[in-house]
């Protein structure tokens, strides 16, 4: 029987509002080189094929010359955007052997440049929520960018990386690393120590440039003591 080569790696989508989790899963195949991915992906998941050949190939890596075939588990759920690029791309170091398996669950997202820098990807904080109810939570691989909105959400253990070469090291023994433990509940933001003393300016509402709607309504939530509730689709403003 021919052996067949699996990596699988932990990532995270998003389902309206809520983070699901999603299970990255490679098979490498006696075959004529081909790369398919499976799982109800969009134009971007379809075009990650692209983006990681590159970045495997400019990282020092390479694309084995067989069948691969990766799926997005679960099929159901609907995947968007770019954000299981970097996570696809260490499945298949693992599936390949060109790097280790991961001594305990590891988590990844980000987007992939060509050249291999990870780069942002929105909606970090939902997508990650779908951790929180796991024993023990992975560790979790993102841009380095994303950090500070990561933060916020405790309990999970943040590695930030800037490259795939960076991901792939981290990835083989993420336990030595503790560089991105998330603060527990009650915390200080992270970072805030390092802070000099005139950035801890206090936010003020004049200082939103754009939405009218959402300052007048925060002002008569203010005037009146009441809650208020954001909701809308990423990027839209409702952190500004």
């Amino acid at each position: 029987m021919a052996d067949i080569n699996c990596g699988v790696m932990i990532s995270c989508a998003m389902f309206g509002l809520d983070g699901v989790r999603v299970d990255i899963e490679v098979a490498i195949l006696p075959g004529l080189p081909h790369f398919h991915i499976v799982g109800l992906g969009d134009a971007a998941v379809r075009e990650a094929r692209n983006r990681v050949h590159a970045a495997l190939h400019n990282s020092g890596f390479g694309l084995p010359a067989r069948r691969v075939t990766a799926s997005y588990a679960p099929a159901w759920l609907p995947k968007t955007g770019s954000a299981f690029d970097l996570p696809l791309a260490l499945a298949i170091l693992i599936a390949s052997t060109q790097i280790r398996r991961p001594c305990r669950p590891v988590c990844a997202l980000g987007e992939l440049g060509l050249d291999g820098t990870i780069r942002p990807v929105p909606g970090v904080l939902c997508r990650l929520s779908a951790l929180t109810q796991l024993n023990p939570p992975p560790d979790v691989l993102i841009p380095s960018a994303c950090r500070q909105e990561a933060s916020l959400l405790p309990g999970l253990r943040l590695l930030p990386v800037d490259n795939l070469r960076q991901a792939a090291r981290l990835i083989e023994s993420p336990a030595t690393d503790d560089r991105g433990r998330s603060r527990p509940p009650g915390d200080a933001l992270p970072g805030a120590e390092d802070m000099p003393e005139d950035d801890h300016e206090i936010p003020d509402l004049t200082m939103i440039r754009g939405q009218p709607q959402g300052v007048r309504a925060a002002q008569l939530a203010a005037a009146g003591l009441h809650h208020l509730f954001l909701i809308g689709a990423p990027g839209c403003g409702k952190t500004t």
